[in-house]
């Protein structure tokens, strides 16, 4: 207890001290950004709605570089040479290191679950969005639907239903709108026109029944960005876009992002073993430039993680940057069992 206490004091502290700094950073850039847009006090509304998003970003960088930066400067103060002669290993510096992340890591699920999609929601309300979608595609069996707009997951605008027999287009039914019934899709307006004797058929009705398993909220689902949305949020899309026929690879694979980011922020403040070795003579601001990069590599590799999983439609990618990150941290420690 008495070394978890030295190393909160040390490491605990100096990652929310960075943490807060580069959430502010990327706050102000937010503010900047919204400014070109927007009067100077909404900007700062909609800069500081999107602050609890932008702590989740940085809480990568902080973990790393809190946990590498405070450890090398008790080396240059001799602190932890002592510790050492009392046999601290290697791997008790990187589970303390751990542990002081446990906070950010609750915190960062904390925002993840409660604060984001709130945010969100407020600031459509402050810009005056309104809760729709355009140009939604879907696919029903063989079957595929251009929704021109979506509101609120109820309502649809500019039906264009794609009818084919596996190879080709056999009928296109076009419709004005549509609304959600317990039955299916009730189209209003349309009309429906298929190939025949050489010429196109065209039938027009007033309303029509498109018995389409999506539901309301599966196209609700569609209206957002994952990145926007809570983690039961993501798990609710995922489902009901699976159930309802639809690629649910996009939602499924945030959702799984998410989570792996939660161990990942320890497992980068662990990485501070890193910059710790005694033949690397580092002092503060090199070991945290070198845990920078550490934090910068296994972002990036989140990022192209997320886009190979919806291109492929493997959400399973979205583990792999973490999965890296353990292996290289059982590696160094590996490598270098103790101090000497």
């Amino acid at each position: 207890m008495t070394l978890l206490k030295y190393f909160w004091r040390r490491i605990g502290g100096t990652i929310f001290l960075v943490w807060a700094a580069l959430s502010a950073l990327a706050a102000f850039f937010e503010f900047l950004r919204r400014a070109g847009d927007h009067d100077a006090a909404t900007a700062l509304l909609l800069a500081l709605l999107a602050t609890p998003r932008l702590a989740m970003e940085t809480a990568f960088f902080a973990c790393a570089i809190g946990s590498a930066a405070a450890p090398r400067r008790a080396d240059d103060s001799h602190e932890l040479p002592v510790l050492r002669v009392s046999g601290l290993s290697m791997a008790a510096v990187a589970l303390f290191a751990a542990a002081c992340a446990a906070p950010v890591a609750l915190l960062y699920g904390i925002a993840s679950e409660t604060l984001i999609a709130p945010g969100r929601a407020v600031a459509r309300a402050v810009r005056e969005e309104g809760i729709a979608g355009r140009n939604v595609w879907l696919r029903d069996g063989g079957d595929f639907v251009r929704i021109g707009e979506v509101i609120g997951g109820n309502l649809l605008r500019d039906v264009v239903l794609y009818r084919t027999d596996g190879t080709r287009i056999t009928s296109i039914v076009s419709a004005a709108g549509g609304e959600k019934t317990e039955g299916g899709w009730l189209l209003f307006a349309g009309e429906a026109a298929r190939p025949g004797g050489g010429e196109v058929l065209r039938e027009r009705f007033d309303r029509r029944l498109l018995p389409l398993k999506v539901d309301a909220r599966s196209l609700s689902a569609l209206n957002e960005r994952p990145r926007d949305m809570s983690i039961s949020g993501l798990a609710r899309a995922s489902a009901a876009l699976r159930d309802s026929g639809q690629n649910a690879a996009k939602f499924t694979g945030a959702l799984w992002a998410r989570l792996a980011g939660i161990p990942a922020l320890a497992l980068l403040a662990a990485s501070a073993v890193w910059m710790l070795h005694r033949r690397r003579r580092l002092s503060a601001p090199p070991a945290a430039l070198g845990a920078a990069a550490i934090s910068g590599a296994y972002y990036f590799g989140k990022q192209m993680s997320a886009q190979a999983a919806v291109l492929w439609q493997t959400p399973a990618l979205n583990l792999l940057p973490l999965l890296a990150l353990t292996a290289a941290l059982l590696w160094a420690l590996s490598r270098h069992r103790d101090f000497q």
